[in-house]
């Protein structure tokens, strides 16, 4: 964000005792929690954390150098998971109107994606090397079950 853009934004909370502009925020889960929406870039990881808040989220999403926001950012809003914002189409009365409506709206992210993945983990690496299996046979369970072990991440999709 341009300087005087920031500069002006905080000029602006500074005459609103409960405006505040945080540039930066290494943890950010304390204030997810405490909020009643978000407004968002689209980087995975900010993304899933304000689902598993289950908090209204409006994502906009940056657009280049790569649109891997905008693309994860439009499959979350075809699930009703969050709304989404073209950078383009920013303005005061967009986001003033998305923050009036989605104050107090009810989230069901937990119907769509499973946040359980780290509980699970120990149960599942258990299982994974309780029984001995042969290298030749442990491909082929694989290929009939479309199970593929393409780094140690694809263990839980298993």
């Amino acid at each position: 964000m341009p300087q005087k853009v920031r500069q002006r934004l905080h000029r602006i909370a500074a005459e609103h005792p409960r405006l505040r502009v945080l540039e930066f925020i290494s943890e950010p889960t304390q204030l997810l929690s405490r909020a009643d929406c978000v407004i968002a870039m689209g980087g995975y990881n900010t993304t899933y954390e304000i689902l598993s808040f289950e908090k209204p989220a409006l994502i906009v999403p940056r657009v280049k150098p790569r649109r891997e926001q905008l693309i994860r950012a439009e499959r979350l809003q075809e699930l009703g998971l969050v709304d989404v914002l073209h950078p383009h189409e920013v303005n005061p009365y967009a986001v003033t109107e998305w923050i009036s409506k989605s104050i107090g709206a009810n989230l069901r992210s937990r119907e769509y994606i499973d946040f359980k993945g780290l509980e699970r983990l120990p149960q599942l690496l258990a299982a994974a090397v309780a029984t001995p299996v042969s290298s030749a046979r442990k491909a082929s369970q694989r290929r009939n079950q479309g199970c593929f072990r393409l780094n140690p991440c694809a263990l839980a999709m298993c």
